[in-house]
């Protein structure tokens, strides 16, 4: 799901929460929907991606590259997770997605998907790029912060096994589990937007 810079509104039939990151401006919700502040003062750089521990601590992505935690309505100072010189953050691509394991109480491993930065030297100009999908455990010590020894890369250790990406849309996109305990992985093609490739068009 992404977000932009527009307000999150997350609802059932029953109730809704926001995640403010925009100033509040008068809302209208349907019948049996709630707004709610869920960060008041969060201050979030274009949120991407939510998900939420079993203890009820929420981490949001930001499409620049860092995962933060909100515990009780309170963003926290440092940072779940910091990659914004791996990550690719032009267009629409960037850190898309989060997505914390079905059995995290036993294994503590929490996912990314974002759009590498081919030569990760925190400058986003690059053109064609790959998508990826890492693995780490939070931090034995403290499960506010991954362990970075713990990383593995599921998805694009390089270009020959990655979400191959042409310009700077179309390209790895949400993280969601499968009723079978499956983590699925969606992305676009790849391909240009602004006109039609019968191939060729991006041969590097």
């Amino acid at each position: 799901m992404r977000l932009g810079s527009l307000p999150l509104v997350l609802g059932t039939v029953l109730c809704g929460a926001l995640l403010a990151v925009t100033a509040p401006q008068a809302q209208t919700l349907p019948p049996e929907f709630v707004l709610e502040d869920a960060s008041p003062g969060a201050d979030l750089t274009v949120p991407t991606s939510l998900a939420f521990f079993p203890d009820g601590r929420m981490v949001v992505t930001e499409k620049t590259g860092r995962a933060w935690i909100i515990q009780d309505g309170v963003k926290l100072a440092t940072p779940l997770w910091d990659a914004t010189n791996e990550i690719l953050e032009n267009g629409d691509r960037g850190l898309i997605s989060v997505a914390v394991d079905p059995n995290y109480v036993v294994n503590h491993f929490i996912y990314f998907s974002y759009v590498v930065d081919p030569d990760s030297n925190g400058v986003d100009d690059d053109d064609v790029a790959f998508g990826r999908v890492t693995r780490y455990r939070t931090s034995a010590a403290d499960s506010n912060v991954v362990d970075p020894t713990s990383r593995t890369v599921l998805l694009g250790t390089t270009w020959a096994d990655g979400v191959l990406d042409g310009s700077d849309s179309h390209t790895i996109d949400a993280l969601r589990w499968g009723a079978d305990g499956s983590l699925l992985v969606s992305a676009g093609e790849g391909a240009l937007y602004t006109q039609t490739d019968a191939g060729g068009l991006t041969p590097n």
